[in-house]
């Protein structure tokens, strides 16, 4: 499931449900795409993928986030 959503936000906005660190749920649009979060992008920072975590760009929020591959729910 971790493998598909990657996919889909590297294509352009995907949906996506997981857990938040707190307990709640979070529903969420995101993406990774080079053309979509370009701007927001500084190429700083650790890759996500050692903590078993990744980090996608809420559209809806206009910042970025991540969540944790085991906390995953549901790719709509």
């Amino acid at each position: 499931m971790v493998e598909n959503l990657k996919r889909q936000m590297r294509n352009g906005v995907a949906h996506f449900a997981f857990v938040k660190k707190n307990g709640e749920f979070r529903e969420a649009w995101g993406t990774t795409s080079a053309a979509l979060a370009a701007k927001h992008t500084n190429g700083n920072g650790e890759c996500r993928e050692q903590f078993a975590t990744t980090a996608y760009f809420d559209v809806e929020a206009g910042s970025w986030r991540s969540f944790r591959w085991e906390n995953l729910i549901a790719v709509y």
